[in-house]
């Protein structure tokens, strides 16, 4: 890169994190920032000829900042540093990359009260289910072995592992939008976001609740929470089987989008929001739970086609559905990832798999339900005959 052109490139960068900083006011600003940055460039740009110009120069910068003793706030002390050396990779060619990292930066910065308040909203437990679930990717998962465990090719051990985080992973990512976006959202998003994190949760909450409500909300949050299982299965089926995702998406995602859409027309006679609360879904006992209902579904599918074919690997699907449809899903994917299950068959175990969620959900809403929510139940049950329907 021209030297001229990458003096100017490397004051840009120090520009922008410095004009956060000169914004709020800060004891280093736009002009300290932009200096630094250049620092930086000329200190790389000259190390051809002595190894000791860069780190006399990051030197320079360190005293400087310690002169200012209390004065300078922590992280504009390391913004700096960060900034010196996004000025250095400039003169090694990374300016691309060093101007990401400096938007990044400054985003950062910028944040500082989203950030604080973000950090302060968690509670205990859920800073220690965020520390298990770093356990659970960073610790456990390189250490098991990606190679089938049994006889059969059915239980990989990294493979569950992996299906365990994704949909944990997904129920967390749905768990902290309702938490953080709240009534703020209104009812339609906080009832999707709340059944992408658990539909079944979700519906046995607002049943529970419903016949101690004048208004309909909770019976249409319901239900709509129910809808979001059409989104969630081809999403979680992606991750691992895009084949299988885009055969079973067709019908599911009409499915999804008749949900909505009568949700959002059921909602224009009511009068009123209400705050979704949804239990944190990172319950290791559930994911254990879900370890052992996988390995459990995954045999029975193969057992049932070994001895009644394809007809026992659906009947498996079915059955199996009713608890809950991410093993069933998944158990899909393993069997046509092993071999014996066709793309065809997976998708119909995993329709079937639906199903009979979805019958457990209706069932909810129409013993729990009051007449309104009852109707709900069955209209759920009526649209989720569309998973059969050819497309």
């Amino acid at each position: 890169m021209d030297i001229l052109l990458g003096a100017l490139v490397s004051l840009g960068i120090g520009g922008l994190v410095g004009l956060e900083r000169e914004w709020r006011r800060k004891l280093t600003g736009i002009r300290t920032f932009m200096i630094i940055s250049l620092l930086g460039f000329l200190s790389f740009s000259a190390a051809s000829v002595s190894t000791l110009i860069v780190p006399v120069a990051l030197s320079a910068i360190v005293i400087m900042s310690l002169r200012q003793g209390e004065k300078l706030e922590t992280s504009t002390y390391i913004a700096s540093l960060v900034i010196f050396i996004l000025g250095g990779l400039v003169a090694i060619d990374m300016a691309a990359y060093a101007a990401g990292v400096s938007l990044i930066m400054m985003a950062l910065l910028a944040l500082r009260d989203t950030l604080h308040h973000f950090a302060y909203s968690f509670s205990e437990k859920e800073i220690l289910d965020i520390v298990k679930m770093g356990a659970l990717v960073l610790v456990i998962m390189p250490l098991l072995p990606n190679k089938s465990i049994d006889p059969w090719g059915l239980i990989n051990p990294f493979e569950i592992w992996l299906m365990l985080i994704a949909i944990l992973g997904l129920s967390f990512i749905g768990y902290m939008l309702v938490k953080f976006l709240g009534s703020r959202a209104g009812l339609v998003l906080t009832a999707l976001l709340g059944g992408f994190a658990s539909s079944t949760a979700l519906t046995f909450e607002m049943t529970a609740i419903d016949k101690k409500q004048k208004s309909n909300l909770t019976g249409i949050a319901a239900f709509l929470g129910s809808s979001t299982m059409f989104l969630k299965v081809p999403l979680l089926l992606a991750v691992f089987s895009p084949q299988l995702a885009l055969s079973v998406a067709p019908n599911m995602l009409i499915i999804f989008v008749l949900g909505v859409l009568i949700s959002r027309w059921l909602l224009k006679k009511e009068k009123g929001t209400r705050n979704i609360k949804i239990k944190n879904p990172l319950d290791f006992t559930t994911a254990i739970k879900f370890v052992v209902f996988f390995m459990v579904a995954s045999v029975l599918v193969y057992v049932g086609r070994i001895f009644y074919g394809t007809t026992g690997a659906y009947l498996a699907s079915f059955v199996g559905g009713f608890t809950d449809i991410e093993p069933i899903a998944l158990a899909a994917v393993n069997s046509m990832m092993t071999g014996p299950v066709s793309l065809s068959t997976a998708k119909t175990m995993v329709m079937l798999g639906a199903f009979a969620n979805s019958l457990t959900k209706a069932g909810l809403m129409v013993v729990r339900g009051k007449k309104f929510t009852k109707r709900l139940g069955l209209l759920l049950v009526g649209l989720s005959l569309l998973l059969f329907f050819p497309i």
